[in-house]
């Protein structure tokens, strides 16, 4: 993509959101391998119960060790999506069920369960409401006068998902179909359009990987995951927001072998 956004200008970048943003930093769940230095991982929404509280609470004093340890510029990119769209909505582990830290004036809870159900429309509503009282939190806590860095906020988009990669010979893993049933190509583009609507509307920048995911239908990590990229892929996207630094161990691309016959 065409983009004129460098991360590699900043102190520090906590990146916080999904798999998908713990993977596209080199954040993996048995082992670490940052690709940029300054570039950490600072919380899985998933992990933390699906809660922008949660997950508030837990950046919220990494932020402010950042910006008060060093009088640098800093970012802070925020990307979720994966958790949004793998559950079927009206259950009781309906995706976005997300609540606003205590102190918010503001509160757009997501505890309440959807009886018979509810429709993307009603939710997703909830969700960007979320989203934009998140990011004018972060403004309000840490662009003003009291901060000793400045904090620059970014939004990197979900990828695209390929339910024709799953095969259904994968045995245990096929047990999964309940998620994959929800993460329609139409539904993650939907959400991926609302999401950046929004963050247009707000000013803040985004790191647009949608489209160049939706080519990569081929990099999924195996024959059971519709959802994650391969590293390289990973480092390769990653890459295109750090113009000025070298990776050595970027890869592009490669196509799989063709199988012997």
């Amino acid at each position: 993509p065409v983009t004129t956004i460098d991360l590699g200008q900043y102190r520090t970048v906590l990146a916080v959101g999904d798999s998908l943003m713990q993977q596209f930093v080199g954040n993996y769940r048995n082992y670490s391998a940052y690709y940029y230095p300054n570039c950490v991982f600072g919380g899985n929404v998933g992990d933390l119960g699906r809660t922008i509280e949660a997950l508030y609470d837990t950046i919220y004093p990494r932020l402010q060790t950042i910006l008060q340890s060093h009088n640098f510029s800093s970012a802070i990119v925020l990307g979720m999506g994966a958790w949004e769209l793998q559950n079927p909505f009206g259950k009781d582990k309906a995706p976005f069920r997300l609540s606003l830290p205590k102190h918010m004036k503001h509160r757009y809870p997501y505890t309440h369960d959807y009886p018979g159900g509810s429709s993307d429309a009603d939710i997703w509503q909830d969700h960007l409401e979320t989203l934009q009282e998140l990011i004018l939190q972060i403004r309000r806590d840490f662009h003003n006068e009291t901060s000793t860095g400045k904090l620059d906020i970014y939004w990197k988009t979900t990828l695209a998902m390929h339910l024709h990669v799953v095969k259904r010979d994968k045995g245990d893993a096929w047990r999964q179909i309940e998620r994959l049933a929800y993460m329609s190509q139409s539904r993650t583009r939907r959400l991926h359009e609302l999401q950046t609507s929004l963050m247009q509307k707000l000013g803040v920048p985004i790191l647009d990987l949608y489209e160049a995911s939706n080519l990569l239908a081929h990099r999924h990590r195996d024959k059971a995951d519709a959802m994650h990229y391969d590293r390289p892929v990973n480092q390769l996207m990653i890459s295109w927001y750090y113009p000025n630094n070298v990776n050595e161990t970027i890869l592009p691309p490669q196509p799989k072998k063709p199988k012997k016959m």
